[in-house]
């Protein structure tokens, strides 16, 4: 009951609070679900996905998220998993070959730093560490983002219905 009052909160938080990124992205380090070191600082084009396996609606844009990830490799894809129990993130990454690493983020000390008030919330920086977009869903908006701060001569970013066709996602 309490999870599903804190899913149905964090939805209604994204849903109608608007966002407050700062200027220039916080640096952090933390460990992955599977045990290692992960550490972000400005130098490459990152995409940050705060995510839970709890999340409806992070489940259903997995798929597409898993294909964006693997058809662009210029792009630094960190996850921020925000489940209290580390094992039910490991497990989503396990069985659903994120290809991505996912730093533990149970107690949303990341989160916090990111003013994230919901689920999923996807965080484009640039090389230079500063924030681009902030939004809650794979959608136009989103791709014009990353557009924005590809590096010159890489393949343009895929929509998901050419990248269905042209990219088969595996699990790394």
């Amino acid at each position: 009951m309490l999870k599903l009052l804190l899913m149905l909160m964090l939805t209604l938080a994204s849903a109608t609070h608007a966002l407050q990124s700062p200027a220039h992205a916080p640096e952090f380090s933390g460990t992955s679900l599977v045990g290692t070191a992960i550490r972000y600082q400005p130098g490459a084009p990152t995409l940050l996905v705060f995510w839970a396996s709890w999340c409806p609606t992070c489940m259903k844009e997995l798929p597409d998220m898993i294909t964006l990830t693997n058809s662009n490799p210029w792009l630094t894809v960190v996850g921020v998993n925000l489940d209290r129990t580390a094992a039910n993130g490991l497990a989503v990454v396990e069985q659903r070959g994120i290809p991505y690493a996912s730093v533990k983020d149970g107690e949303l000390t990341i989160a916090d730093q990111y003013q994230v008030r919901g689920t999923p919330t996807l965080v484009v920086i640039n090389a230079s560490g500063n924030i681009i977009q902030i939004t809650h869903h794979l959608n136009d908006e989103l791709r014009a983002a990353l557009a924005a701060i590809q590096p010159a001569a890489q393949p343009a970013i895929p929509t998901p219905a050419n990248a269905q066709q042209t990219v088969q996602p595996t699990s790394k």
